[in-house]
């Protein structure tokens, strides 16, 4: 079986990405700990927390300086949980693999057999195999949709002919998000570099949305999803997974950083 790729979870945004007009910066740099002195990060990471648009938190690893995030829990306002802000993006590309892998070796094993007639063994496995589908293919479009609202900035857009806003161009549909939106911002058109690859996140997305929006149809034998049920069983799992690799490398070469 061919292997699924594994992303290393990176750090979203370095100071260097960042245009910003620094007026005071207080280097904590490496620091034994002891009380005082976490008395004295503590003291700065509420002030961060209180004024979050004129302070920040960069933790440094290696060259690079990452930004990150400031979370109070409702449970302990008292502790503030201060780390560098992971890109979900990465960690929902994860998760779509590390499901679709395990389901493509159960659909490997269920379709090796020969006919089986212990129907509610069948029914024991394709129970989990439609659970971990379906995790892959909805955190596939996860990733994709999360990717391309990545590009969108708070500011005032011309898309079509037509004022838009940020928000007016995350809340659009994936089709136009893919054959409008990121051609006008971006100058190019993956269906017209990788038509192969675009067929199968639209078909992805097809399916998704089945999953999300459960229909009965009772035109089969009349039962209620055996035609999703076969549209689970055909899917592409390795493929599918690729197409959306290939679409995020492409409008951003070096996005990913695969694990050896």
């Amino acid at each position: 079986m061919k292997e699924f790729r594994k992303i290393e979870i990176k750090p979203l945004k370095s100071f260097s990405d960042l245009n910003l007009n620094v007026v005071k910066q207080v280097n904590v740099g490496t620091v034994n700990r002891n009380e005082e002195v976490d008395k004295h990060l503590t003291s700065l990471f509420n002030y961060v927390n209180r004024n979050p648009d004129i302070s920040m938190v960069g933790v440094r690893k290696g060259k690079d300086v990452f930004l990150s995030s400031q979370v109070k829990s409702s449970a302990n306002k008292k502790k503030i949980y201060t780390f560098p802000e992971p890109n979900p993006v990465c960690i929902y590309y994860n998760i779509a693999n590390e499901n679709l892998e395990k389901s493509a070796k159960l659909k490997n094993t269920i379709l090796s057999k020969e006919q089986n007639f212990d129907a509610f063994d069948d029914f024991d496995k394709f129970s989990q195999y439609y659970s971990l589908t379906s995790q892959g293919i909805i955190f596939l479009i996860t990733t994709v949709e999360g990717f391309i609202n990545q590009f969108f900035e708070e500011k005032e857009y011309t898309i079509d002919g037509k004022a838009k806003t940020k928000k007016d161009l995350e809340w659009s549909n994936l089709d136009d998000k893919l054959n409008i939106i990121l051609p006008e911002l971006l100058g190019l058109k993956f269906s017209e570099l990788h038509n192969e690859e675009y067929q199968s996140i639209i078909n992805s997305n097809l399916l998704r949305n089945d999953l999300i929006h459960l229909k009965r149809t009772e035109k089969s034998n009349n039962t209620s999803y055996q035609e999703l049920f076969k549209k689970l069983i055909d899917y592409k799992h390795h493929k599918s997974s690729e197409a959306v690799y290939k679409f995020l490398t492409t409008l951003k070469p070096n996005y990913f950083d695969t694990k050896k």
